[in-house]
């Protein structure tokens, strides 16, 4: 046996090994929204809490329960919900995991991002001005991240692409 090659080896593969991170690290599903897209989403979950709050309806905040909740709740739940989905964690609502798409797409597409760093009032105003519905590029691109990050849209129904 050749143990000058073996040496070699474990002199240069070891390192190597090391360096690289566990599979189970690599391949956890899950995703970290940039700072934009936080605030647009912590933005938007305000927005939704804040017309409950008011009476009006909403696509986030379900009826059942939740008035009997004050608003600190009900803000609570809604950022579990969406921890849940960004970990990864199988079977979120479809309002969810939709809104975080929308939240995707409008970081993606705001014309300042700076407008959603610090002030709620100017990013509410960015985010009026932000139309993803006709724009495939950027629902092909928040699509493509979530499922490489392994994010369950099987909620949503039918095939995504």
């Amino acid at each position: 046996m050749n143990y000058g090659f073996c040496l070699r080896v474990l002199l240069v593969g070891v390192p190597l090994l090391l360096a690289m991170p566990a599979a189970s690290a690599r391949t956890a599903p899950g995703l970290v929204p940039d700072p934009v897209q936080a605030f647009v989403l912590e933005t938007v979950l305000a927005d939704e809490v804040r017309a409950f709050h008011e009476g009006h309806p909403t696509y986030l905040v379900t009826t059942d329960g939740a008035r009997t909740r004050s608003d600190a709740e009900v803000l609570a739940g809604l950022r579990v919900e969406f921890d849940r989905f960004y970990q990864g964690q199988p079977k979120p609502r479809k309002e969810v995991a939709h809104m975080a798409i929308l939240v995707a797409q409008t970081a993606l597409l705001l014309p300042d991002r700076t407008a959603c760093s610090t002030d709620r009032v100017r990013c509410r105003e960015a985010i009026k001005g932000v139309r993803t519905r006709d724009d495939q590029a950027s629902l092909q691109a928040t699509l493509r991240a979530f499922q490489d990050a392994g994010l369950d849209l099987s909620t949503l129904g039918g095939p995504v692409s």
